[in-house]
C-alpha cells in the first residue's frame, strides 16, 4: 500500500541518514525539506518557510496520489504539522506512518558540536537550534526509534513491505 512515511525529531538525530538509507533501499521517494530549503531562492520573499513547507506538501501530494510511497525527511516537531501531513495521506488514500527519532540531547549535542567541525551539515543557527527543543512535541501514535538496533530492524521490517 502506498504510504507516507513522516520523520519526526530534533535536528540533528538522524532524520536524513535514515531518510537516505530508505531512498537507497526501497522504492520510496525521499522528500527533504533541507535540500528545497536550500534550493529555494528566499531573496525578496516574505515567509520563505511558509513557501517551502507547501511546496513540500504539494509534491508529496503528487507522489501519493500517483500511489508513489514517500518518506519526507522534515523535524516535524509540532502534532499540527503532523496532522496536516496525515490529512494529505489520507486524501490520497495512502497509509501513514511517523517515525520518531529519540535521542538524547547529549547525542544530538554531540552530533551538532561534530557536525559544526566537519560540515557535514548544514548549518542551524543557535536560536533555531535551541527553538527546536521547545517546540517539540513528542509524538504517541509513532514508530520510535532510539538506536542503532532499532533503526535496521526498522530498515529491515520497511524493506520487506
Amino acid at each position: 500500500m502506498t504510504t507516507l512515511y513522516l520523520l519526526c525529531g530534533l535536528p540533528f538525530s538522524g532524520k536524513s541518514l535514515l531518510s537516505k538509507e530508505i531512498e537507497n533501499t526501497t522504492s520510496i521517494k525521499r522528500i527533504s525539506f533541507d535540500e528545497m530549503w536550500d534550493a529555494f531562492d528566499k531573496s525578496n520573499v516574505h515567509s520563505p518557510y511558509k513557501i517551502v513547507r507547501q511546496k513540500a506538501k504539494d509534491v508529496i501530494s503528487e507522489n501519493l496520489k500517483a500511489k508513489i510511497s514517500v518518506v519526507y525527511d522534515s523535524t516535524n516537531l509540532q502534532s499540527e504539522h503532523r496532522d496536516e501531513f496525515k490529512k494529505l495521506a489520507e486524501e490520497a488514500g495512502a497509509k501513514f506512518e511517523i517515525i520518531y527519532l529519540q535521542n538524547s540531547i547529549d547525542e544530538i549535542k554531540k552530533r551538532r558540536a561534530l557536525s559544526l567541525i566537519n560540515q557535514t551539515h548544514h548549518i542551524v543557527q543557535d536560536k533555531d537550534f535551541d527553538s527546536a527543543f521547545s517546540r517539540l512535541e513528542p509524538p504517541t501514535d509513532a514508530i520510535i526509534i532510539s538506536n542503532e538496533e532499532e533503526k535496521n530492524n526498522f530498515l529491515k521490517n520497511i524493506k520487506n513491505t
